[in-house]
């Protein structure tokens, strides 16, 4: 076997006026964003207990002007935050599943305002299972009136660095109000050789436990998410269904209707589509519903459409040792094993003291399905697919991101739309298509 090497130019990352880096965090220092959200500000309120005033404080001050290593939120992404007056709350008012009445007045206030604040909150640490969690609590209320929030835990701000934290933080928080960090700097190939336009879908099932102690499920939580060739996200669908396979799948395949109707708003020839999906197999029936999909559409809109599905299996057993001091694997290199099957490294060593912390994990990708000759196939477009979308991480700032974020959000997306349908009657289909809210 060969190990290969993705071009490291395609590692680049784009920011604001075409200029070009390979660390997200320098990129954003040194040119600004790849594109700002409308507005001359990005507003944000503060909700926290009324005994973390301090250290609250401390973190407002690193995000508004700057610590030892953040520069400040406007000398990073070129734009100003405006702070709104702080809510705090007693500890007894993150019990529930109503808002308190000093966070609802407010929410009253702000759904009114066309460039609506950011909610910054400060929770106590909770199982992600716990459907009642003030994380999901207030998440779920604040949606239901368009406005986005940013959760941080309690012991996030005691016990990290805040600079640290507020590059991520803020991050999230630009992506929440409408801005682009960055965007890959080489487009996703055509596979085929053909297309004119090339989308990645991905898409993931989650069973949500109704009592996690004795495993018992009672619904499926899923997603459907559209990245175009640039690495943005175009389009994300989510739903909630009863636990019953066919049930399941018939939304599974309406939510895929709506993301290949989204992508194909302007009329193209040729179209090539990736899907990307972890966790269990695709069943016959499953596989079987997507291309009669497929088919259905590309003879409604008169376009060619060449598919692959890919099953991106995050645990391998397989693993790759370069003949060096460390063994290290480069950073996206990859190993063809057989026809269908592809061991990326999505991480790993970038130069000679620059690795990951830890021994590297590759990503295993097999080649389900297509309709296009196994051997035609330019495979290393699916590697770029896999490496590019984890390039595209907007939750971090940092330059190791191991998942695609095609199936990265898969388990957390499912927990908030299960947990919101159950707390305020949020309809998933209701949520942002073209925000990342879920950051």
């Amino acid at each position: 076997m060969n190990i290969r090497f993705l071009d490291p130019t395609s590692l680049q990352l784009v920011f604001r006026t075409g200029e070009t880096h390979l660390f997200p965090r320098r990129g954003l220092e040194n040119y600004g964003p790849h594109e700002s959200p409308s507005g001359e500000n990005i507003t944000i309120r503060f909700v926290y207990p009324k005994n973390y005033q301090t250290v609250v404080n401390k973190f407002k001050n690193v995000l508004e002007s700057g610590g030892n290593r953040f520069p400040g939120f406007e000398n990073v992404y070129r734009i100003p935050i405006e702070l709104s007056d702080d809510i705090m709350l007693d500890h007894t008012e993150y019990r529930g599943i109503e808002l308190p009445k000093k966070l609802a007045k407010a929410v009253e206030e702000d759904k009114e305002i066309a460039n609506k604040p950011i909610y910054v909150i400060v929770v106590h640490p909770y199982p992600r299972w716990q459907k009642s969690s003030p994380y999901y609590v207030f998440k779920s209320h604040l949606l239901k009136f368009k406005i986005m929030s940013q959760m941080i835990r309690t012991d996030v701000l005691q016990g990290r660095n805040l600079d640290e934290v507020a590059y991520n933080v803020a991050n999230a928080i630009f992506a929440k109000a409408g801005g682009k960090p960055w965007k890959l700097f080489t487009k996703i190939p055509s596979f085929s050789g053909t297309a004119d336009l090339v989308i990645i879908i991905g898409f993931g099932l989650t069973r949500v436990p109704r009592d996690p102690a004795q495993r018992i499920f009672d619904r499926y939580a899923g997603y459907v998410i559209v990245m175009n060739e640039e690495g943005l996200m175009d389009h994300l669908k989510t739903f909630v269904t009863q636990y019953e396979k066919t049930v399941m799948r018939r939304k599974l395949i309406e939510c895929i209707r709506d993301a290949l109707n989204s992508a194909l708003r302007e009329h193209v020839e040729n179209i090539d589509v990736i899907f990307h999906y972890s966790s269990k197999e695709l069943s016959i029936e499953e596989e079987k519903s997507i291309k009669q999909l497929l088919e259905q559409i590309s003879k409604d809109q008169s376009v060619k459409m060449n598919y692959a599905i890919i099953r991106i299996i995050t645990h391998p057993l397989y693993r790759v040792f370069m003949d060096t001091d460390d063994g290290y694997p480069l950073m996206a290199s990859y190993v063809e094993i057989g026809d269908r099957l592809l061991l990326i490294y999505t991480v790993g060593k970038l130069y000679e003291k620059i690795t990951p912390l830890g021994v590297p994990r590759p990503i295993l990708v097999s080649i389900r399905s297509s309709n296009i000759d196994i051997q035609e196939i330019d495979k290393e477009v699916f590697v770029y697919s896999v490496i590019g979308t984890a390039r595209m991480n907007w939750r971090n700032t940092g330059i190791f991101n191991r998942e695609p974020t095609t199936i990265r959000y898969a388990r957390d997306i499912a927990y908030m739309v299960a947990s919101f349908n159950e707390i305020v009657n949020l309809d998933p289909a209701y949520l942002p298509e073209e925000i990342p809210w879920f950051l």
